[in-house]
């Protein structure tokens, strides 16, 4: 719509009428500057180019007039006030209260809009959780929440939860006198994405492949930006027409696109755009998690692990589309650095499930492939242990450290010594699990790794400590405890604690028992740390049995149990 169009369409709305466009603006000038006025302009975003002007002379020749637009981007005029429309308030906390949920605006929404199909509908604490994880699930965007709301006539709350997946389909509305862009998601959307420019729509598209979110890197390399800056550029842009949000985490800017919206990105992409953007976020994310792999190292675990936390989503995704086209190589690889990531985070089964896809298809053929098939071997013989099968732990291990001693990998047979030791510990094969510590302790000295001389020096306490001989058990975790302290492994921090409570505990020193246990439990709790949290609690309930106080020592053991059963860790191991 051109200026002069929009000039009348407001003189329209204003009753002030004039057939010369020149004479006409002076009319609307003088009509709004008669009074107080507040003036709305909806949807501006359409006709923001042309409309700028217009805008900008009433507010310079009209004292009184405040005016009031809704718009997907900013008018760049120095009299604008911004202030942004966000969705409402959707996310669910661990230990949410039933009636905080009953209050959430969009649960609020939700069920106003359902009583408009089911009279009597009501808020209930048997239906609110699920209702406000719809809604989180819907971005708390309001016109998802009232598409979604308008199935409940056929559908329960849970069954259009279920539909999510392809929810561009599901919310739709049948309703006549509604405007078409009201109408669905995607015709919501897509009146915003008329807008785009050539370079901004591809951009778009390509973006929709990130699961969680994206930096500034990860967009350049995907989207193929010769620099950050023009990157940044676009990003800037898609974030002013309100399609991406942006964030300042630890680890610098993020950005994220809202899974409504993503999902309208996604399926603007034909299959050859999708394929090649999918095979970039693949080389990537591969890239980044080899490089966090050899980090986490020699540098700050706490660090590597929270960029690995940040970016899981991604991983996942990229290392399902290796498997899904057959690229051996890749998921191979995925599969090999990201065990530690598995295992410190409580994700064994979803490593199981990747891992195992791959040892289906069978030792690879080609050479090339030999150091991440043994990388492979030596993840799926980590988990087997943590699964409660040492044995076949033991098996794989000693094929995987076969392959790395031939194509001299000492980093990584020391990591396969030491996960042998762990396994050769719970076996009950105490002096191969000396051994092998010893072995790996040895290697990791000369290649000055102190982050996973440490985990070694941990290794041979929890061997003595097996043996019940707690001073030599003590004086290995004392040292490993000292590295872990100089390179804030908190990690390994709580782990030794936990087991120096332990030995506290069979030397009948009961309160520092108690300090190490609970200082172990706090760490794990503020980590996040699901596999460590059900240690200490096993340490716990074995403190609370010296005590005497059986109640609340086997309540701590049952707690300790479930929480292993729901990681799929074995809790014999522990």
């Amino acid at each position: 719509i051109d200026s002069d169009r929009l000039l009348s369409h407001l003189a329209e709305r204003l009753g002030v009428r004039h057939k010369s466009s020149d004479v006409l603006l002076e009319r609307v000038i003088s009509f709004l500057a008669e009074k107080n006025s507040l003036l709305a302009l909806d949807n501006f975003e359409q006709v923001a180019e042309n409309g700028r002007d217009l805008v900008q002379q009433l507010l310079e020749r009209t004292a009184n007039l405040c005016i009031l637009i809704t718009s997907r981007r900013s008018l760049g005029l120095s009299s604008e006030r911004e202030f942004p429309v966000n969705p409402l308030p959707c996310k669910i906390g661990e230990k949410e209260e039933l009636i905080r949920l009953m209050e959430l605006p969009s649960v609020k929404l939700f069920a106003d809009r359902v009583q408009a199909v089911i009279t009597g509908f009501m808020i209930t604490p048997k239906n609110v959780l699920h209702i406000a994880k719809l809604c989180s699930a819907l971005d708390g965007l309001p016109l998802a929440i009232e598409l979604a709301a308008s199935r409940s006539r056929i559908m329960s709350v849970f069954e259009i939860d279920k539909l999510l997946d392809n929810r561009l389909d599901l919310l739709v509305s049948r309703h006549s006198e509604l405007e078409d862009r009201h109408k669905s998601m995607h015709a919501a959307i897509d009146w915003s994405c008329q807008l785009f420019s050539q370079e901004e729509m591809l951009t778009f598209k390509q973006l929709s492949v990130f699961r969680g979110g994206w930096n500034i890197a990860a967009a350049k390399s995907v989207c193929e930006y010769d620099s950050h800056s023009s990157c940044l550029e676009v990003l800037e842009l898609l974030k002013a027409d309100s399609m991406i949000t942006s964030n300042d985490g630890p680890l610098g800017i993020r950005f994220k696109m809202l899974e409504t919206i993503r999902e309208y990105a996604w399926r603007m992409m034909d299959e050859s755009e999708l394929s090649v953007t999918r095979e970039r976020h693949c080389r990537f994310y591969l890239t980044f998690a080899e490089e966090a792999w050899q980090d986490s190292k020699r540098k700050d675990p706490e660090i590597w692990l929270q960029r690995m936390d940040i970016e899981h989503e991604n991983l996942i995704a990229a290392l399902e589309y290796a498997q899904s086209i057959g690229d051996s190589g890749a998921s191979l690889r995925f599969c090999a650095c990201l065990f530690r990531f598995w295992w410190s985070r409580g994700y064994i089964r979803e490593g199981a499930a990747y891992v195992e896809r791959e040892l289906r298809r069978g030792e690879p053929q080609d050479v090339r492939m030999e150091y991440a098939w043994a990388g492979t071997l030596y993840t799926a013989g980590a988990i087997a242990w943590e699964q409660g099968d040492s044995e076949l732990a033991i098996w794989r291990l000693k094929q995987s450290l076969h392959i790395f001693q031939k194509g001299n990998s000492p980093s990584e047979c020391a990591q396969v010594h030491y996960v042998m030791g762990v396994a050769f510990n719970d076996s009950g094969c105490i002096a191969e699990a000396e051994a092998c510590f010893n072995h790996s302790y040895e290697i990791l000295n000369e290649l000055d790794e102190p982050i996973n001389s440490a985990r070694v020096l941990f290794g041979l306490g929890n061997a003595y400590r097996l043996k019940a001989q707690w001073i030599t058990a003590s004086s290995y975790y004392i040292e490993s405890m000292a590295i872990a302290e100089k390179f804030g492994d908190i990690e390994r921090l709580a782990w030794i604690m936990a087991n120096m409570g332990e030995i506290m505990m069979e030397t009948n020193r009961l309160e520092e028992a108690a300090a190490y246990i609970h200082h172990s439990l706090r760490l794990f709790e503020q980590r996040k740390d699901l596999r460590g949290k059900a240690y200490a609690l096993g340490k716990l309930s074995k403190l609370l049995e010296y005590q005497g106080d059986t109640e609340q020592a086997q309540k701590r053991s049952e707690q300790s149990y479930l929480l292993f059963q729901q990681i799929g860790y074995r809790y014999e191991n522990y």
